[in-house]
């Protein structure tokens, strides 16, 4: 085992441990929260289902590299949960070679929606707000963290169908996104740097300049803004919420703590 994954493993020990607290004393086995979920994978594009979220172990741009490692961890019990990942890839080629993420909702590449609240057309669409009680990410080489939001112009998403694919970067290294710079804009309470440009469809990256660590990001503010724009329509679908790292070389570790979206 290496270095990178021990140390991946001790932090998923520590929180765990953190979950088995109350006001600071630790519980006795018997009085600790049942665990029901504890289950890693480094298989290419497995799926850990947890309730209505989806681990993907996604390699989409792997081409014909072999010379990497890439494991994906789901952890809860009846008081807590964790997300978390870890990768090793070669520096070959600038393009992303992969997307370990969470999938809320109806990803346009798939064939089933993870919740019955999406797809949801946005003018009937009142709030989307992803919260969390913590993350930590290290990224030692090119890629970034980031939310990848699916806009369809159908409630039955398809990639031929896609109308917007909307990004919002809270960390990078060394990465930039697709398209033109737009503006600097403040969402949210966190400000951002804003590009746009023509992909398969109408590709949208908002990259977070503010240092500000965030616990939630309200997905509703980006939809209004836009929609203020002109650059999406009320009469489009908001299909899927996906987070998580895009990767194009090196190594690093993503670990997140009671992930949850409210949509209504």
């Amino acid at each position: 085992m290496n270095n990178k994954l021990i140390l991946f493993s001790i932090t998923l020990l520590f929180l765990s441990n953190l979950s088995c607290k109350d006001n600071g004393v630790a519980k006795t086995p018997e009085t600790s929260a049942k665990s029901y979920l504890d289950s890693t994978t480094c298989v290419d594009g497995a799926q850990i289902k947890v309730g209505k979220f989806l681990l993907d172990n996604n390699v989409w741009g792997k081409g014909s590299i072999t010379t990497y490692q890439q494991c994906i961890t789901a952890k809860e019990n009846d008081s807590s949960s964790i997300f978390a990942w870890q990768w090793t890839w070669p520096t070959i080629g600038s393009n992303v070679k992969s997307y370990p993420e969470i999938i809320f909702g109806y990803k346009p590449f798939g064939n089933t929606s993870t919740t019955p609240l999406l797809p949801k057309i946005i003018a009937d669409l009142q709030l989307a707000i992803v919260s969390f009680s913590s993350y930590t990410t290290t990224i030692n080489g090119t890629g970034n963290l980031a939310f990848d939001i699916w806009i369809t112009d159908s409630s039955t998403p398809t990639e031929s169908n896609i109308k917007h694919e909307i990004m919002i970067w809270l960390e990078k290294n060394i990465q930039q996104p697709a398209g033109s710079f737009i503006e600097h804009v403040t969402i949210d309470g966190s400000t951002y740097d804003y590009y746009r440009g023509p992909l398969s469809w109408d590709y949208i990256a908002f990259v977070k300049t503010s240092t500000n660590k965030v616990t939630s990001v309200n997905i509703s503010d980006f939809l209004t803004y836009l929609k203020n724009k002109n650059h999406i329509s009320e009469n489009e679908f908001l299909s899927a919420i996906e987070f998580g790292n895009e990767i194009i070389s090196g190594t690093g570790s993503t670990v997140l703590t009671n992930y949850k979206i409210e949509i209504k």
